[in-house]
């Protein structure tokens, strides 16, 4: 996964002019995508070989993002070549730090912290029951526990965030760690492009780390105001606990933003106080710290309302598993807060996906798949953001029953014998909360034989599921079946489905059935009528024979004076 991940990154480095005047400059850029095209068919060595030619060239021009880059790569490479390669690769990034200048000691702190976790994901099913052995062998981590793994992991990406002129260096120059995600609002460091990727991989809790001790600090000390928060001092039981660790890497990071950069100050105290109300969860607490954060610059506020918002987004989500009116409201807050965010700057357009998200519209329709003769239809309309809606009932031939109604691309279609028998417009209640509701209705009932209903918003454009639109089949019929199995035979009795008396004399018939490119093949092999007690019986001959037949799927049609039944329940194997 590690290298998928960095060999599929946009690598977009700019070039950089060689000290000797009178050579041409390198095409990083081309050289780069000839690497990339090698990867890809497979070509280890040969990309190898181009990679190393990338890093005698960036090294002696003291080209460090271009440098650095190709020792990663070439790192990387060497490790799909060689035997127990992804240990190895490790070792080689520890063993780096020590040949180079910052700020490549530091990404290679990061490296190999990153690498530690992912060796660890890996290879956790035979690391899980280890215990600590007596011969520890430094140079491979093959022997290694889980402890030795996490411990030293955690050191090299705590190392990685340690040195203060990091937050000189502009991360543009740096791509290869952002995967194209540079940040661009603001003045973006290659420290703050670290420490972000590091906090990030410490909230996972990438070695399933059980706390030893207890990490309880007081809450106010967790919401104190940005200044205070990072001027107080917090302590644990466990200082190998990841929410105490994450918590002063926040501590550290508001600090070294406090007087250099206050649009990037903002963005980590916001995301300070999420982090701490993941752990930590005070509803009161966490609302009082995001408002008391706001100093009256729109450019700065946004992001504080921004992130209220979500936490609204975020309550109005238990409505459904508790009905509280607090709840039910919660996506109308969220919106009302967002719309004053949507021209934030310094969040990237995430307010108006917000809205949008919470404004989306769904429909989805409930109805029992068979239902009595001419008797009214319950159906169950669920709903959300949607201010009318239209059912359309279609009678539809047997034939057209076994149809899937949507073609290859999931696009709704009419099967060809479709008549319309009954259409509704219906208002919905507008509750103003952009929740999820309910409405039962009663259609008007309907003669024997097989139907299709079809819910939409009025736009049959979208045409799919989940965009507005939702349809199903169901059935018009008196009759009810029940499957026994004998010893020689299956019985099968037909019965009156609101009475449970047996239905003497119905023609029961039975077809193979295959699909092939969304169309349904059916071929009648047997027929017969019901006897004075209702029933019929299916040979296990006939069984066997059909179990010759892989995945050979076997339906019943039932007819009875104008009644019919179409019965799809056996596949055999």
């Amino acid at each position: 996964m590690f290298l998928k991940l960095w060999f599929l990154i946009p690598l977009l480095s700019a070039c950089v002019a060689s000290k000797t005047p009178d050579m041409t400059p390198p095409d990083y850029d081309k050289l780069w995508k000839e690497v990339l095209t090698l990867t890809q068919k497979g070509l280890v060595r040969s990309a190898l070989d181009k990679v190393d030619l990338i890093y005698q060239t960036a090294s002696k021009e003291q080209n460090q993002p271009q440098w650095i880059k190709a020792y990663i790569y070439k790192n990387n490479l060497t490790a799909q070549i060689e035997e127990e390669g992804e240990a190895k690769k490790i070792l080689r990034f520890e063993s780096g730090i020590d040949k180079f200048p910052q700020p490549m000691k530091s990404i290679l702190h990061y490296f190999a912290g990153h690498s530690y976790i992912q060796y660890y994901q890996r290879n956790r099913w035979k690391l899980q029951d280890r215990t600590e052995l007596l011969q520890v062998q430094e140079d491979d981590i093959r022997t290694w526990s889980i402890s030795k793994l996490e411990q030293r992991g955690r050191f090299h990406l705590l190392q990685a965030v340690q040195d203060p002129q990091l937050k000189k260096i502009q991360a543009e120059s740096y791509e290869l760690l952002f995967e194209g995600k540079i940040k661009t609002k603001w003045s973006y460091s290659l420290y703050d492009a670290i420490m972000s990727k590091v906090i990030e991989l410490f909230k996972q809790n990438p070695f399933q780390h059980k706390p030893t001790g207890v990490f309880d600090p007081i809450l106010d000390q967790l919401y104190k105001p940005a200044t205070a928060f990072a001027k107080q001092k917090i302590s644990s039981e466990d200082p190998s606990d990841y929410n105490y660790i994450n918590t002063t890497l926040y501590q550290q990071w508001l600090s070294a933003q406090l007087h250099n950069n206050p649009k990037a100050f903002t963005l980590i105290d916001a995301e300070r106080l999420a982090f701490i109300y993941s752990f930590a969860p005070d509803d009161a607490a966490y609302l009082n710290a995001l408002r008391k954060a706001r100093t009256g610059k729109q450019d700065l506020d946004c992001v504080y309302i921004y992130y209220e918002a979500k936490y609204f987004a975020q309550l109005g989500q238990g409505y459904p598993y508790d009905k509280k009116e607090e709840f039910r409201l919660a996506f109308a807050k969220a919106v009302e807060l967002a719309e004053q965010a949507v021209d934030c700057p310094l969040i990237d357009g995430a307010a108006k996906n917000l809205i949008a998200s919470i404004m989306k519209e769904s429909l989805a329709l409930s109805i029992d798949l068979i239902q009595p003769i001419e008797q009214s239809i319950p159906i169950l309309i669920n709903y959300r953001n949607q201010h009318s809606v239209v059912v359309e009932v279609y009678q539809i031939s047997t034939e057209d029953w076994f149809d899937p109604y949507h073609d290859n691309r999931g696009y709704f279609k009419l099967p060809p014998s479709a008549k319309i028998i009954n259409n509704y417009k219906i208002k919905m209640p507008d509750q103003k909360d952009y929740q999820n509701h309910s409405l039962a209705l009663n259609l008007k009932g309907l003669p024997a034989g097989p139907y299709l209903i079809l819910l939409h918003d009025g736009n049959k454009s979208r045409r799919r599921r989940n965009q507005g639109m939702d349809w199903t089949k169901f059935q018009v019929s008196d009759m009810a079946i029940i499957h026994r199995k004998m010893d020689q035979s299956k019985q099968i009795a037909v019965i009156h489905r609101l009475t449970g008396k047996p239905i003497v004399g119905a023609e029961v018939d039975f077809y193979t059935r295959s699909q092939s490119n969304l169309t349904t093949i059916a071929q009648k092999i047997s027929s017969q009528s019901t006897d004075n007690l209702g029933l019929v019986h299916w040979s296990l001959e006939d069984e066997m024979r059909l179990a010759q037949n892989r995945r050979l799927q076997v339906m019943e049609i039932i007819r009875y004076n104008k009644d019919q039944l179409i019965v799809e329940d056996y596949t055999y194997f």
